[in-house]
């Protein structure tokens, strides 16, 4: 049956079939479109979670944020006039750190500010990590004039590097994975630099292992071996 409808009624004429055709395909249009979007906002979700960025600033002084945990440490956000920050005590000895960011992070990258003071001859060692507690860690040990690499708390590979004391010292480490003729690997690199100076197109020391790197969160550590407190700012995650 055909049905022509005048313009009064601002439809043009045509067959039952084929507006009800029409009208499926305008449905199946419209629920598409929100399919797609729905896909477009869980990959965007999906980036977030694999993301993190927190310079305390907007952090009361206090207890470490609610998303940190604790391994070993007395770490606090404190306040030294404007800045915060987060720290570890100078005493007692014992090597201590604190997990943040996405959790089951494979590959991916983290990055923060740190400091620390010397006494005498004695040096704080200091460093961040990634894929967990017993994952990549990269350190300083200005005891050693050394930038390190260490997996499973094992000293994996060492680079020379000269340390200044009380001064803020960014650093990254990145965790990737690539082919080679002998299969599939994971390679840490790092890098260090001063606050001010530009970062280092270069990384200054990297480690690669055929043992598949544990998903787990970043961490920084702290070995405050001068009695004196280690800060940490400005860390960020941004996971693969």
């Amino acid at each position: 049956m055909n049905l022509r409808l005048n313009m009064r009624t601002g439809i043009e004429c045509g067959n039952v079939v084929n507006l009800g055709k029409q009208i499926f395909c305008l449905g199946c249009l419209v629920l598409s479109s929100g399919v797609l979007a729905l896909a477009e906002e869980g990959e965007s979700a999906e980036e977030d979670l694999k993301t993190y960025s927190l310079d305390f600033q907007s952090t009361e002084p206090g207890p470490v944020p609610s998303d940190f945990l604790v391994l070993l440490g007395a770490f606090e956000v404190k306040a030294d006039g404007e800045a915060r920050f987060l720290e570890l005590p100078g005493k007692p000895l014992e090597t201590f750190g604190t997990l943040f960011g996405p959790q089951s992070l494979m590959l991916g990258e983290v990055s923060g500010k740190l400091y620390g003071e010397s006494t005498g001859r004695r040096y704080p060692a200091m460093g961040l990590g990634y894929n967990g507690v017993g994952g990549f860690r990269l350190q300083i040990t200005p005891g050693k004039r050394a930038l390190e690499i260490y997996n499973y708390d094992e000293l994996k590979k060492t680079a020379p590097y000269r340390w200044k004391s009380g001064q803020w010292v960014w650093m990254k480490l990145n965790v990737s994975e690539k082919e080679t003729e002998d299969g599939l690997v994971w390679v840490a690199q790092g890098k260090v630099w001063k606050e001010g100076e530009d970062e280092p197109e270069k990384w200054m020391i990297e480690y690669q292992t055929d043992e598949e790197p544990f998903p787990g969160r970043a961490s920084v550590w702290g070995i405050p071996y001068s009695d004196k407190p280690i800060r940490f700012d400005d860390l960020k995650v941004s996971g693969k």
